[in-house]
């Protein structure tokens, strides 16, 4: 993709490739895409440690907002008049037991 059109690949928002896997993207393709929200669609407590803490650093390097399916539920994405609107269902309907922090794996 770099290759072949590179330039096409600036985005505002991106689900990161693979659930955020070590090997889903470069350095290299994260500059290039340079992404304002990043989506990690992941399952809590997942077995494959999703998304690896090096992919997450390397959009957080960017100034990307970060958003995780595990932690915010579902990310409601809303495109108008050249402005994005975010929610998250985790902060719409949030319970009283989403106050208590999650355990580590």
């Amino acid at each position: 993709m770099l290759a072949q059109d590179g330039d096409a690949l600036p985005a505002t928002v991106l689900v990161a490739p693979h659930h955020g896997s070590k090997t889903s993207s470069t350095d290299e393709f994260v500059r290039q895409v340079n992404p304002r929200l990043v989506v990690f669609t992941v399952g809590y407590r997942n077995r494959f440690g999703h998304p690896r803490d090096e992919v997450v650093e390397r959009y957080r390097a960017l100034g990307s907002r970060l958003l995780r399916s595990d932690t915010d539920g579902a990310v409601l994405l809303r495109f108008a008049d050249s402005t994005l609107a975010v929610e998250t269902s985790r902060a719409l309907r949030r319970r009283y037991w989403q106050d208590i922090p999650i355990l580590a794996n």
